[in-house]
């Protein structure tokens, strides 16, 4: 009896030992299990030094890890020889980067902390992170905390997740849209570090949340002008303030959301809100909705794209009349022209105005606006619009094509009876077998006034003729070319290579107030800096500089490369200062054109024009003029002459302060030499100091820097821009410093 009582008693104990391990008063009496990583072991536990993917253990839990490396660097920061340091993007991304546990912590989850800084060489480029936790080994995740977004101070990541079960991870607030397979640079890195977790505290206030049923909204492909809306459902616990919510990002215009606020009269509870896109232009658009009270914060990013409803081209807005025109403000926009032109319609008594700079970057593919590609080259699909620059940039267009069947290349292919004004084309590039160009390839009757093709534009007709830096060729009927300029770099491999104009086969056609700065070559025959071949018809040019580089196998000149029989061409107040090559040993070329062109029945006429005479020592039909002596008002007056119409100037900053027929700019004129400026200035020791009572106002060199008024200059000329004593209007004055 006394050892059936023992066995009772043992066994009694026993299970009163397994009911109490069992209870939650009996967990709360355990150990504590909260969690820290310093990283100081971060080798040993083999985090490597390259961001890769890693699964492995830290301080006993298991986690994983992508774009995630171990410190090591001077632009690091570590408490200690070691931290995480965390990358935004990197080349050759195959996943979304991020740092997860994947299992839930022993003891749960009380409060998470870290320190973290921007990584020292990209803490210009950081992007915003969050912390989020999972109740349900990772199938759903609910942000604490508040994102952050590193910065050049060490900070502290503080927020209480207080679950009994759950595992946490570090993402991009945006892993929902960001598109990681895009990404093209190790960017936006950070460091981490000290990382603790503490336990589950069942004393702890419950943790407010804000749950949103989606971490992205996705609207799909929507017309543009047209609305699509879709509902959040929000569940939200243990708040005591209302929801408030607001639209963040760039893109934040074209959503709207049904209510500003979410009413809590209650600490747990439900609601739906509902998010609409409208866009107004082509294009993917991307925004945040932020839910937050008090303390507590949801993201839900939004993703829609606006595309074109088939046979409908809106553009981002206007009527296309003259008091209303279609505005173009979108790449977008531009690729729905070129669509319509190519497809539906001529807009013949249409116009257009551009809003903004555009970059094109992201558009491949797009045919001219106005082409004849895939036919014999006898149906024109033309451009017979109007379209207004509004003095905007064009940027990073690409057009490259092949065949015999993909020729006039330019961003207006064909022209007819049109006018394009007002534009500027920057960092593009225009290939082609052959007719290409930059602004516009074919004119028929159309006028291009005010384009410019800027820094870093390309033209290349690979195989056949023509190329122009502004256009390609004027066919039909006349058209005209006026304050235009090009600094693009021509090539082609066969004939008529033109600084402005390739070709011209028509009479009537007029080049005027236009400047090429552009180098032009062809492998052949002609070219020309402002025509490179006439073929019938008239053509004026007047008004006009070239300052590129001129190189062709047979004929070169500086404003024309060939004219034909039965041509006529007239050119007027010009005058050139770009070198003129052939380079055949039997060629010829002339720093205005050359004599060797002419045939019976070709008539050229040139009135008061002139070269750099250090640049040709031949004869020509020019005039020569010492470079020096070009940059001066006696010379700006000899090329405009008697005339009413005052078209030369000098600018202060503008082609070395030589004359330009075109552009805008502080005038120089009453430019005062060196020897009536010193009683007025002095020199020392590179300081140029005004006497008593003369201010200094502006220091420009011939270039344009300005530089402060009490700069030591180097040795060069300047223009310096004073107010005499007693004087009403300021004074420019010419000033030489010297080298020592």
């Amino acid at each position: 009896m006394k050892k059936k009582y023992i066995y009772l008693t043992m066994t009694f104990v026993f299970a009163c030992i397994l009911g109490l391990k069992a209870s939650p008063t009996y967990l709360r009496g355990q150990a504590k299990q909260a969690w820290n990583y310093d990283f100081e072991t971060a080798k040993a536990d083999n985090l490597g030094d390259r961001p890769n993917h890693y699964d492995l253990k830290l301080n006993g839990l298991a986690w994983s890890m992508y774009a995630v490396r171990r410190t090591g660097g001077a632009n690091d920061f570590a408490n200690g020889k070691y931290a995480a340091r965390i990358y935004g993007s990197k080349m050759s991304m195959k996943e979304m980067p991020y740092m997860a546990m994947t299992e839930d912590k022993v003891g749960g989850i009380g409060t998470v902390e870290f320190v973290y800084r921007a990584y020292g060489e990209h803490k210009a480029s950081q992007v915003a992170w969050c912390v989020q936790i999972s109740e349900d080994k990772g199938e759903h995740w609910e942000t604490i905390g508040q994102p952050f977004t590193p910065k050049e101070e060490v900070q502290t990541f503080h927020a209480k997740a207080n679950v009994e079960t759950g595992r946490i991870r570090i993402v991009r607030t945006d892993y929902a849209v960001f598109d990681y397979a895009a990404a093209g640079k190790f960017d936006a890195a950070f460091n981490l570090d000290d990382i603790s977790i503490t336990d589950y505290e069942a004393e702890a206030p419950n943790r407010p949340s804000i749950i949103a049923n989606n971490d992205l909204l996705s609207f799909g492909e929507v017309n543009k002008g047209e609305t699509k809306k879709l509902t959040l459902n929000i569940t939200y616990k243990n708040l005591n303030a209302d929801i408030a919510l607001s639209l963040m990002g760039e893109s934040a215009q074209v959503f709207s959301l049904s209510a500003d606020k979410i009413t809590v009269t209650e600490a747990n509870g439900t609601a739906n809100i509902d998010a609409t896109f409208a866009p107004q232009a082509l294009g993917t658009y991307q925004a945040v909705l932020k839910l937050q009270s008090g303390e507590t914060t949801t993201e839900v990013q939004l993703m829609g794209k606006a595309i074109r409803k088939a046979g409908e081209f809106t553009y981002s807005g206007g009527e296309g009349t003259k008091e209303s025109p279609y505005l173009i403000s979108t790449a977008g926009d531009i690729e729905d022209l070129s669509l319509a032109v190519d497809t539906e319609t001529d807009y013949a008594g249409r116009y257009f105005k551009l809003t903004k700079d555009i970059d094109m970057s992201g558009v491949s593919n797009m045919k001219p606006i106005g082409n004849n590609f895939g036919t014999s080259g006898t149906t024109l699909k033309a451009f017979s619009g109007t379209f207004d620059g509004d003095n905007h940039k064009i940027t990073h267009l690409t057009m490259t094509f092949k065949g015999k069947n993909n020729i006039g290349v330019a961003l207006f292919g064909i022209l007819k009876d049109a006018k394009v004004m007002n534009l500027t084309l920057a960092d593009c590039h225009f290939e082609a077998d052959a007719i290409v160009a930059s602004v516009a390839s074919v004119l028929v009757g159309s006028a291009l006034h005010n384009c410019h093709a800027g820094e870093n534009v390309t033209v290349k007709a690979r195989l056949k003729p023509y190329a122009g830096g502004i256009a390609t060729s004027a066919f039909l009927s006349p058209s005209s070319i006026t304050d235009c300029t090009s600094r693009v770099s021509v090539e082609a491999e066969d004939v008529a290579v033109g600084g402005i104009l390739g070709l011209n086969s028509v009479q009537g056609t007029s080049i005027s107030r236009c400047i090429n700065y552009g180098s032009i070559h062809t492998n052949s025959n002609f070219a020309g800096g402002i025509v490179g071949y006439v073929e019938s018809g008239s053509l004026n040019i007047d008004d006009c500089l070239n300052a590129g580089d001129i190189k062709a196998e047979s004929y070169a000149g500086g404003f024309l490369g060939m004219g034909l029989q039965s041509s006529s061409i007239n050119i007027r107040n010009s005058y050139n200062i770009g070198r003129v090559e052939a380079t055949d040993p039997n060629g010829a070329f002339d720093p205005i054109f050359s004599t060797a062109i002419k045939t019976e029945g070709l008539i050229i006429n040139t009135q008061n024009c002139y070269y750099d005479k250090a640049l040709y020592s031949g004869n020509s039909v020019g005039t020569p003029y010492a470079r020096a002596e070009m940059r001066s008002q006696e010379f700006t007056e000899k090329l405009n002459g008697d005339r009413a119409e005052y078209v030369w100037r000098r600018l202060v900053g503008v082609n070395d302060e030589l004359p330009v027929p075109c552009g805008e700019g502080e005038v120089i004129t009453h430019i005062v030499q060196t020897a009536m400026a010193m009683p007025t200035l002095n020199i020392v020791d590179g300081h140029i100091a005004a006497s008593d009572g003369v201010r200094i106002l502006s220091i420009h060199n011939v270039t344009g820097r300005r530089y402060a008024t009490s700069s030591k200059l180097p040795a060069g000329i300047y223009i310096v821009a004073l107010m005499p004593a007693k004087a009403e209007t300021p004074l420019k004055v010419k000033v030489i410093i010297e080298a020592n």
